[in-house]
């Protein structure tokens, strides 16, 4: 899936721009991994980001590992950053029936 992401992404580019470049649409030109990676969607599709970069014609670009494993360096502004372990936590349900005042009064008596 990323893979096939990526060379559109590079096909566009290529066709948009026919002059000739050094160096190439699509080169790397410098590369850093994360720390820690994090998480977030490339079109829907739930990605590990593992590294940033910058590629001629797209940067900055991040390296993604999609959930078969494909890895491909996709611009920043394709990818949804979504980091599970920020996300709020649902609050406690409350007992059918009692207003939230009932429920903290119920639990201050015990």
């Amino acid at each position: 899936m990323l893979r096939t992401f990526a060379r559109n992404l590079l096909e566009a580019a290529a066709k948009a721009d026919q002059s000739a470049q050094i160096p190439a649409i699509g080169t790397l030109t410098a590369i850093s991994q994360l720390p820690t990676p994090v998480y977030g969607e490339v079109d829907g599709h739930p990605v590990t980001v593992t590294a940033d970069g910058n590629m001629h014609g797209f940067s900055p670009v991040r390296q993604c590992v999609d959930l078969d494993g494909e890895v491909a360096w996709i611009p920043t502004d394709r990818i949804l950053m979504t980091d599970p372990r920020l996300q709020p936590v649902a609050p406690a349900a409350r007992t059918a029936g009692a207003s939230a005042a009932e429920t903290a009064t119920r639990s201050r008596k015990k």
